[in-house]
């Protein structure tokens, strides 16, 4: 009796995780991953009229092509990590793991953080992105 209460248990537990981790997980935001290609796009793109203004800006547009090219690797990544655990882990340690990760400071987004620098400092070079993608990003770098 105990130990077929205990699997159902388990495997509900394990399910929630795992809808959770997609539900909650940057990873599967299908919004957030096309706003960090347009803002790749975009650093690429940038005009130089910027860059020639404020010579720190040319710093600033070379961590964004790097950051926002890797974001989306990045939060797959993680997201790939994620499922491992709730698929491998028992419950308990699901449990532990899962309260472990709410005392954790959120992971911050790269991509986001030195798009918000970048678009504060030079918001005409990103005037080809979709105000759909501006404001995703700029969410994202709260």
């Amino acid at each position: 009796m105990f130990s077929s209460s205990f699997d159902l248990a388990a495997s509900v537990i394990c399910t929630i995780g795992l809808v959770g981790t997609f539900a909650s997980h940057s990873a599967f935001d299908f919004k957030l991953q096309a706003a960090y290609a347009e803002a790749f796009d975009s650093f690429l793109r940038m005009d130089s009229s910027c860059m020639r203004k404020n010579p720190q800006l040319s710093s600033i547009f070379d961590v964004g092509v790097r950051v926002c090219a890797l974001q989306g690797n990045s939060d797959q990544s993680s997201g790939v990590r994620e499922l491992s655990k709730g698929l491998h882990f028992g419950p308990a340690l699901s449990i532990a793991d899962s309260a472990n990760s709410m005392m954790d400071v959120e992971r911050q987004n790269d991509c986001a953080r030195v798009f918000k620098q970048a678009i504060n400092a030079c918001p005409e070079s990103f005037s080809d992105m979709s105000p759909a993608g501006r404001q995703t990003l700029l969410a994202a770098a709260q």
